[in-house]
């Protein structure tokens, strides 16, 4: 099934979408993977650990390489989760204090003992020390387990899901229906397509109000990552998962 009505698409201003977005309930979202073609942050870790097995010049290099590429691993994973994409060529430094920004604590050690000393090994050509790659790999340990919970929790595509609608398989194949829409406004990242944009998906005013990731200023961009993080502050949130072949689907089907 498809929409009986034509939403009409407005391209506003990235202040005047992060108000509206403002006022939209925070306790439902609906997530997406992704990042699961990448290598994970643990098998990074398990490769730092194998390195430090080794003992030797090689091992502990690895150690120090390999300590740094899990944790920066995970910390990209968290700036793609939020939408953060025009921070994804930018130094640590920035990345680091762009999700301190949305609300995801990063150490200050990271930066000083993992990220610095494979610098240096890298660019100044330093021999490992044993001491270092012991640090740098119980640092990026300690790290991937503080942020395991907020790693698995995925990118949220939807917040206050308004459609109508079921997701499932028949003759192996994936298949979606649209069966209206249960009122109010939604949030919804259209991440899928170009243009990325965000979208405030209105069915009760019959409008779709728009505004183009790219528009978005990098400190509007964490602004909007700070509303998609607030869902998990939320005592009551409940989330789903699904994958993307549902949103590219759904939102052909409900015209917006």
């Amino acid at each position: 099934m498809t929409a009986d009505t034509q939403l009409t698409h407005t391209e506003i201003a990235a202040a005047d979408f992060l108000s509206a977005a403002g006022t939209i309930p925070t306790n439902n979202a609906n997530t997406c993977s992704l990042n699961d073609r990448w290598i994970s942050p643990a098998t990074f870790l398990e490769w730092a650990q194998r390195g430090f097995a080794d003992a030797d010049d090689y091992g502990l290099a690895n150690t120090i390489t390999y300590a740094k590429r899990a944790v920066c691993c995970r910390i990209d994973r968290l700036i793609r989760n939020y939408h953060l994409w025009r921070l994804h060529r930018t130094p640590f430094p920035a990345k680091i204090a762009a999700l301190e920004d949305v609300g995801l604590g990063i150490p200050s050690v990271i930066q000083e003992l993992i990220i610095n000393p494979r610098n240096e090994l890298e660019h100044d050509y330093i021999p490992a020390d044993p001491d270092t790659a012991r640090r740098s790999l119980d640092i990026a340990r300690l790290f991937l387990t503080a942020t395991d919970t907020t790693d698995a929790q995925e990118a949220i595509i939807v917040l206050s899901m308004n459609m109508l609608c079921s997701h499932g398989t028949k003759d192996g194949e994936q298949r979606v229906t649209f069966d209206g829409w249960s009122g109010g406004p939604m949030l919804f990242m259209d991440i899928f397509g170009e243009p990325q944009a965000a979208k405030i998906v209105d069915s009760e005013k019959g409008e779709v109000l728009y505004t183009k990731l790219a528009d978005f200023t990098q400190r509007q961009a964490v602004q909007l990552a700070g509303i998609l993080h607030s869902h998990y502050l939320n005592d009551n949130h409940g989330s789903s998962g699904t994958g993307r072949f549902f949103y590219t689907e759904i939102k052909r089907l409900a015209g917006f």
